[in-house]
């Protein structure tokens, strides 16, 4: 098992000491989470991870492990070797896009915002959505944060963007995600 990279997926109801738990076992054999995301939808709990034993050890014996952890966590995993090699340089050389979406809640948005990216072959790395209140009005925000090519036609993309906000009846803006993060600084 050592050198190979594995997910692993936790969900179930959020309560305190989930991470904790997980992180304890998988430190406990040497894995070092080399990424790791966690949300909690309404009192839902969700975390995947991608990590990598530092040593040689049992998948076995982990997935034992992580099993009984999980049972006392009150929580189900699922635990398998990542589909992709480790690249020597982890970082993308392409550019880092935030799509942000503003507009009364209701079906078809995010279907429509993932639609255009996905028919301009536009990669999601990271998308949230939720009910917010903006001027004292409900609203539904969704955030995107995409990859594209250093050579993307970023007028065209911005035009798909618009025909879909149009349809949908929302306001979609994009924006380069290094202006996005100096825009949304503490």
């Amino acid at each position: 098992m050592y050198g190979n990279r594995y997910i692993l997926t936790v969900v179930g109801r959020d309560h305190p000491g989930i991470v904790a738990g997980i992180a304890d076992t998988l430190y406990r054999y040497g894995c070092n989470i080399q990424q790791l995301n966690q949300t909690v939808l309404s009192d839902e709990f969700a975390m995947i991870l991608l990590l990598q034993p530092t040593r040689e050890i049992s998948v076995k014996e982990l997935e034992e492990s992580l099993k009984e952890r999980c049972r006392l966590l009150e929580v189900t995993h699922v635990l398998r070797e990542a589909t992709t090699i480790a690249s020597p340089t982890p970082y993308s050389k392409k550019d880092k896009v935030i799509i942000t979406v503003i507009g009364s809640d209701k079906p078809g948005i995010i279907a429509g915002v993932a639609g255009v990216l996905a028919d301009m072959n536009i990669n999601i790395v990271e998308i949230s959505a939720e009910p917010c209140v903006i001027r004292d009005m409900p609203q539904y925000s969704v955030v995107a944060r995409v990859e594209v090519e250093e050579d993307m036609d970023m007028l065209a993309l911005k035009n798909a963007l618009e025909d879909c906000a149009k349809k949908v009846s929302v306001e979609i803006d994009i924006q380069n995600q290094e202006i996005f993060n100096a825009m949304h600084k503490i």
